[in-house]
């Protein structure tokens, strides 16, 4: 029974040698080391995912076509840049915005005037109650203002005619609610 005992105590201390060593186990401080990575990488996508705060145009007036009007190819409309060196001779008009807000104007030669041309002006970023100039050639205009602050958004419209020999100052003035064409604000 001796010889059993030795020769299975032999064959289990071979068996035992034979097979794959034991597992190592994980140093504490590099497993933390791992975590703080993976944490600070799950905050940098949750970061870079939040919407920023991007501002957007309010919606413009589109004016409707009239019952008569016909079919127009694209160089007969006048939703493009106006040419003022081609429109005539110009009026310097003031633009003024009577607000407290930045807005943006845009002022539309909406009919072609007797040279041919009609297009629109944009002037961008005016600051609250500032004045900026701009040469409007004679014709009927459509004037479209906006503001997209948080606090004071606002559209604004109006139309007026700038006569081909006016010889006083006019301004054109953006309030809240509305476009003004006067000899003064």
């Amino acid at each position: 029974m001796k010889f059993f005992m030795f020769i299975a105590g032999l064959l289990a201390l071979l068996l035992s040698a034979c097979s794959s060593p034991a597992a190592a186990t994980k140093d504490p401080a590099q497993a933390q080391a791992s975590a703080a990575a993976s944490t600070a990488a799950a905050v940098a996508l949750t970061q870079s995912a939040v919407p920023t705060e991007t501002p957007t145009l309010l919606p413009t007036q589109t004016p409707l076509p009239s019952p008569t009007a016909t079919s127009e190819t694209s160089e007969d409309n006048c939703r493009h840049a106006l040419d003022t060196g081609q429109a005539g001779a110009t009026h310097p008009v003031i633009i003024r915005n009577e607000t407290s807000g930045t807005i943006s104007v845009s002022l539309t030669l909406y009919k072609k005037n007797a040279f041919g041309q009609c297009g629109y002006i944009v002037v961008s970023n005016m600051r609250g109650n500032s004045s900026d100039t701009a040469d409007l050639p004679a014709g009927y205009y459509s004037g479209y203002a906006w503001a997209k602050g948080k606090s004071n958004a606002f559209v604004a419209s109006g139309s007026f005619v700038v006569q081909p020999a006016l010889s006083k100052k006019m301004e054109v003035c953006v309030r809240s609610g509305k476009i003004v064409y006067q000899s003064q604000c």
